[in-house]
């Protein structure tokens, strides 16, 4: 029997409404009439829209609700049970209650939603709360097809987050594919375990429908104190495949459930649905530029800082950019398609237990990023992170005051190559001395593959410029005699993508490079058919201490195909060949250059490398002007004026190298005008064709869109 809400309380809360939207229409006259600052708000279009306190990212708001500015549309849905239950609408609260044990009561406005959208609710308090998504059939919800998570408290307190549903009639199917083995996945105890730091969710729930893969996905947000500031995000529980007919539209449904308690309430704040974007925006005209933008990939969507290329950029029309992700805690990677994202990874070392790097930093608390130049000729952002488990531990956790601290700076250039300059400043307070990596070669594929099915064959090379190749997957078996190479270029190849590279030196020539302790190659456990999905996107609890590996190809995952380390251990490791920064602390440096080349194209990788590394000789010519350096960090020749001049007057030869010099970088410091015309051996160059520039604080810098294997002159004049 439908329990009712009191006939004098509704008719209370009918007049109070009335009268609350008289009030607001007068005020709302009032305020325009006589030219009040609207302070808080803004106009979209002829529609007035109240700001919240919660972002609205890139994408529609089709439905939302905080329970305060609109009338009541809400209906009453059972969703299990034999008895129904109330609802009531007062000072932006929903509040429900059902009186039957073993009961689903929900509430659900008129309108419906399809498509590529999340639905989320906030609520009041860890107990009997849920959100549903219920099909529409013949213009109403099915309760016999829907899928919910819920969020419910035990006795002692303690909180359980839970997926549940009904699939044509029976309940709690979850997995109508049959491929997972463990259903312990649906449902997560918080007690601060192993990979979930939390005791509670921070009160709210989201269910996303990703469109192209055909899956839910279960989120409930969470936070965590980390390091003295209270720090914001999701986790997740395993997905579920949607068995409705393409096309299918969904209410959404706030509700309350009873087990097996006399009465059970549920108090909702908000609300609300979006529809996201499939894919990311189309990048083809935009430019030399870097961008804080949303960023969606492969149906997923989160804060991103974007580099995309212009002109200069043999694949600026297949999109290809170079990103830095809020959900994949900004590990930097190339955006090849919206299957296919490719990564250098990171600084990482392990301890205790699990991994110990910004992988782990699901909350993004200690991994950030900033731009620090943005000019035509090149960008710089540095991205920061510390080292720590999924627990938010660093080693030797809570002994010393160190930090892990890893601080990268990529500087990239109009036709896309870039340098990765890292500098790892480790904890050394305590005894923990672990040897670390300095990356991987990680494919990331989208929720409509697999990262095997990106891979080309062979889907690893390396090689060095003395002419030394050697493939893998397949391939060679790995010699360890590769580490002995003064340099190791590692190039990644796909299907239907650019090979992506990173190059490696260790040559006591060139000492910048590696900070005195050599790069070694690892492809001790790598594989092309691994698939596992604890990152990017996905924020499910850690099956095993260092993965979880995915069950379904409509999970985002990732594969590894080499690493990059430094083994040296021991109480030794940090006494010799390091550099101390001005808070004494001690740190290495390591550079890689880094890019995309045509597949298969190795000699072009190698001219790219051998033109950083060993450009040739350098002269000048104007008497007042003297080379200071190759800045191996930035990939630029460094010139300075020792007075001032109108000509910058200087020859490169790469004879005595025998290198293909490909688009120099020059910096020179003391110049100051921005009129001046520019020659390479005496034929004038172009501004925006044949080169870029910029004049800074420290000069002026120049990028030559040229290549040559020949001495050749260049000439800076001033107008």
């Amino acid at each position: 029997m439908r329990s009712q809400l009191n006939p004098q309380r509704i008719s209370m809360l009918r007049k109070l409404i009335i009268g609350g939207i008289l009030i607001l229409t007068f005020a709302y006259v009032f305020f325009n009439r006589y030219g009040f600052e609207k302070t808080d708000s803004k106009m979209e279009g002829d529609e007035y829209v109240m700001q919240r306190d919660f972002p609205i990212e890139e994408g529609e708001e089709i439905m939302f609700n905080d329970f305060t500015t609109k009338p009541n549309t809400f209906k009453g849905l059972l969703l299990k049970g034999a008895e129904e239950g109330a609802f009531n609408l007062s000072n932006g609260l929903l509040d429900m209650r059902t009186d039957a044990a073993n009961s689903i009561y929900g509430v659900h406005e008129p309108n419906t939603v399809s498509g590529h959208f999340y639905a989320e609710v906030a609520f009041t308090e860890d107990d009997n709360v849920g959100l549903a998504l219920v099909q529409e059939k013949d213009g109403q919800p099915d309760p016999t097809n829907f899928t919910s998570m819920n969020v419910t408290a035990y006795s002692n307190g303690t909180i359980a987050v839970q997926v549940s549903d009904c699939q044509e009639g029976r309940y709690n199917v979850l997995d109508n594919t049959g491929k997972l083995e463990d259903y312990s996945r649906y449902r997560v105890t918080l007690q601060n375990q192993y990979s979930v730091p939390y005791d509670s969710t921070d009160k709210k729930i989201r269910i996303f429908r990703d469109e192209g893969s055909g899956f839910f996905h279960f989120y409930y947000a969470v936070k965590l104190m980390v390091n003295g500031e209270w720090k914001h995000g999701w986790m997740e529980l395993s997905p579920s495949k949607d068995w409705a007919d393409e096309g299918t539209h969904y209410y959404v449904v706030p509700y309350v459930i009873n087990g097996a308690e006399e009465s059970a309430h549920a108090g909702f704040q908000y609300v609300r649905a979006v529809q996201k974007p499939p894919v990311d925006r189309q990048d083809t005209e935009t430019g030399f530029k870097v961008t804080k933008r949303d960023y969606n990939w492969s149906g997923q969507s989160g804060e991103g800082l974007v580099l995309t290329f212009g002109d200069h950029f043999k694949f600026k029309d297949k999109d290809v950019k170079f990103v830095f992700w809020s959900e994949a805690s900004y590990v930097p990677a190339w955006h090849m398609n919206n299957q296919l994202l490719y990564t250098y990874e990171f600084v990482e070392t392990w301890a205790e237990r699990g991994c110990y790097e910004p992988m782990s930093d699901r909350l993004g608390a200690y991994s950030s990023v900033e731009v620090l130049e943005d000019n035509d000729v090149r960008k710089v952002i540095h991205w920061r992170y510390i080292l720590v488990n999924p627990d938010y531990k660093t080693p030797d956790h809570g002994q010393g005051t160190d930090m892990p601290q890893v601080d990268e700076y990529y500087t990239f250039y109009p036709d896309g190559t870039g340098v990765r300059h890292i500098v790892y400043t480790p904890k050394l307070d305590t005894e923990f001395r672990k040897w670390h990596e300095l990356g991987e070669l990680i494919v990331i594929a989208g929720t409509q593959s697999n990262p095997i099915d990106h891979i080309a064959e062979p889907g690893l090379t390396a090689m060095n410029l003395q002419g030394d190749t050697v493939n893998f997957f397949p391939g060679e078996a790995f010699d360890k005699s590769i580490n002995n190479w003064p340099q190791v270029i590692q190039v990644a190849h796909f299907k239907d993508a650019p090979d992506a590279y990173c190059a490696w030196s260790h040559t006591q020539d060139i000492p910048d490079t590696y900070g005195g302790y050599e790069v070694s190659m690892d492809i001790s456990w790598h594989h092309t058919g691994y698939q596992m999905v604890h990152w990017p996107v996905g924020k499910e609890p850690f099956q095993e201490d260092f993965k979880t590996m995915g069950t379904w190809q409509a999970q985002v995952a990732h594969t590894s195909l080499c690493g990059i380390e430094v083994w040296e251990d021991g109480s030794d490791l940090w006494l010799d060949h390091y550099k101390t920064n001005s808070e004494g602390r001690k740190h290495r440096e390591w550079a890689s250059l880094i890019g995309v080349n045509d597949p298969m194209d190795l000699e072009q990788t190698r001219n790219q490398v051998k033109s950083w590394l060993y450009p040739g000789v350098v002269k000048t010519l104007t008497e007042a002007l003297q080379f200071e350096s190759i800045d191996y960090y930035k990939k630029e020749l460094v010139f300075k004026q020792t007075s001032k001049t109108d000509t910058c007057h200087f020859i490169i030869d790469p004879t005595t190298e025998d290198t293909t010099v490909q688009n120099p970088v020059f910096r020179i410091k003391g110049w100051d005008s921005e009129a001046f015309k520019m020659y390479q051996d005496d034929e004038l160059l172009h501004p925006g064709k044949d080169y870029a520039y910029a004049l800074t604080d420290d000069g002026l810098l120049l990028w030559i869109r040229t290549s040559f294997n020949k001495s050749s002159t260049f000439v800076v004049n001033k107008e």
